[in-house]
């Protein structure tokens, strides 16, 4: 769909958060009846599952916004920025809505005590603080991408055109890595976020005819090459070198 006003944006990103937070409503209730019907509600693994949802289905929203906010710059003649702060609200607004299906008062009642709070106001804040991150990296991956997807007419002899195949394979490929970043619990969780931020901003300039090498080699050599050295899971070095050998010939081409 071609944007055409930043009504419809709006729209289109609204009908996805609503949609995400009913999945998400579900989920808790979902977690809650089977915690109940073990006899576990009021426990402090309840507040711990519900939680690590919580983290699990906004950090996959998130991801959902941010591929949508990639196709869109290239879809509308609405300013980047002005699309940055409107999604960067538009997730605020759900975060508090994904807050809010949490229930802090609610858990509380399953295990009194002010270390439960703690650790629930501790997950709310790692939310807000990784929105933000997510947001400041996927702009900063903007600046690195290709001029297309800034508005600018690019250069040819620094551009290399990606055929959906191509695409396909490295979102797939991509998607793994998120997987096991996210899963990596003996990697600090700063270093797990500026991974997955990455991630996102070299997804958002793949969806692109024509990317810059300059970005394909920072993304080999800077970003690749540095989270295998975070993440030394067997599964994470085998996929991020798939992806640096199939990457390798965009920049020789480029």
């Amino acid at each position: 769909m071609t944007i055409t006003s930043a009504n419809d944006y709006i729209s289109q990103v609204r009908s996805r958060t609503e949609t995400a937070a009913r999945k998400f409503r579900d989920g808790v209730r979902a977690l809650h009846s089977t915690q109940a019907a073990n006899g576990m509600l009021r426990s402090g693994a309840t507040i711990s599952k519900t939680l690590r949802l919580f983290e699990e289905e906004f950090d996959a929203l998130t991801d959902s916004i941010l591929g949508y906010l990639g196709k869109a710059i290239v879809r509308t003649n609405l300013g980047r920025d002005e699309l940055l702060g409107l999604t960067a609200q538009l997730l605020s607004e759900s975060l508090a809505a994904y807050k809010s299906i949490v229930d802090r008062e609610k858990l509380l009642s399953f295990a009194p005590g002010k270390s439960i709070g703690r650790v629930i106001d501790g997950a709310f804040a790692r939310a807000d603080q990784r929105l933000t991150l997510r947001l400041q990296e996927f702009r900063h991956g903007l600046d690195d991408a290709a001029p297309s997807v800034r508005g600018i007419a690019p250069a040819s002899d620094r551009y290399v055109s990606l055929v959906d195949n191509q695409r396909r394979e490295f979102t797939d490929d991509l998607a793994i890595l998120k997987e096991e970043a996210r899963g990596a619990n003996d990697v600090e969780e700063e270093n797990r976020e500026i991974a997955l931020s990455e991630i996102a901003a070299f997804e958002a300039t793949i969806v692109q005819q024509r990317v810059s090498t300059d970005l394909v080699q920072r993304f080999v050599d800077r970003v690749l090459k540095w989270m295998m050295t975070i993440f030394t899971g067997a599964v994470f070095a085998e996929v991020a070198q798939r992806l640096i050998q199939a990457l390798a010939p965009l920049i020789a081409v480029g």
